[in-house]
């Protein structure tokens, strides 16, 4: 079981990167509740996290803007898989700087030995500018599943996006999981590579696309095309955390091969490497 949802945390990371949060916000594995508690003892459980990127990067895409962001969230883990929680997003070079507040809600838990299910719903409050469009993606609601064959996981995860416009994405991921315990000062700590593939259509990466780069689409009289269907990006993760006691600390390293779904507009995609940290403190009985 410890395993198994250590996995599941993996894949719902690094599907949710891509679609329901940003590949520039941190890492929330480290939540979920009690992966080092035994099948008999599954406490419920607060995570409080926060987290920096030295890039922001959506479905392994910058839009030739240089930006770091920053961001924190508070989620409650219910024992019966049960989870809700709030999360905020700083951006350094989009204004606003404040974008976005995240509330999702969720179950996640092993409904069979080594499989795992993740159902979820996220309300996206962005912050208006004046005489902009609102963002016409406000709701996000995904499913997921992964299966865990000893040191390595399979996952897949779909999202459905509506609002103003409706949005497609899917995500495919293998990754791995090595622990290793009783480090110096630390209780564990782990490494987890893994390799991801998203697929969507072209106007997914409004769910994330600050107001300023809606101002340049529009400038250049580019129109999204919302059937569009099809892979946008590959990306290579590399994580890191280290655990002691209540804190873990993660250190991620990405490398993106982002897809043109129109080659002629979207002649300026390039390979991009970027990496995140976190720190999660957990609140509740251990």
């Amino acid at each position: 079981m410890k395993t198994g949802l250590t996995f599941l945390m993996i894949f719902i990371v690094s599907s949710y990167w891509f679609v329901a949060k940003p590949q520039s916000s941190a890492t929330v594995s480290d939540s979920l509740p009690n992966t080092e508690a035994s099948d008999e003892k599954i406490y419920s459980e607060m995570v409080l996290n926060i987290g920096f990127a030295n890039r922001v990067v959506f479905a392994g895409r910058d839009f030739n803007t240089d930006q770091f962001s920053l961001n924190g969230g508070a989620t409650y883990y219910h024992k019966s898989g049960f989870f809700g929680g709030v999360s905020a997003y700083w951006y350094s070079d989009s204004p606003p700087r404040y974008n976005l507040t995240d509330l999702s809600v969720g179950y996640a838990n092993e409904i069979l030995k080594n499989w795992l299910v993740n159902l979820s719903y996220d309300y996206l409050l962005f912050t208006n500018i004046e005489n902009q469009p609102a963002n016409p993606l406000q709701h996000n609601l995904a499913i997921g599943s992964s299966y865990d064959f000893g040191p390595v996981n399979v996952g897949v995860d779909y999202g459905f996006l509506t609002g103003g416009e409706n949005a497609h994405r899917l995500s495919a991921n293998l990754g791995g999981y090595i622990p290793i315990y009783d480090v110096w000062i630390f209780d564990k700590i782990s490494f987890s590579p893994n390799v991801s593939l998203f697929w969507g259509t072209d106007n997914i990466t409004l769910s994330r696309l600050p107001a300023r780069f809606q101002r340049r689409i529009s400038q250049n009289g580019v129109r999204l095309d919302t059937d569009k269907f099809g892979l946008m990006n590959i990306n290579l993760a590399i994580p890191i955390q280290f655990k002691i006691k209540r804190f873990k600390l993660n250190f991620t390293y990405n490398y993106s091969f982002p897809q043109a779904l129109f080659p002629r507009l979207e002649r300026n995609l390039h390979e991009i490497g970027f990496f995140t940290t976190s720190i999660a403190y957990t609140l509740g009985k251990r």
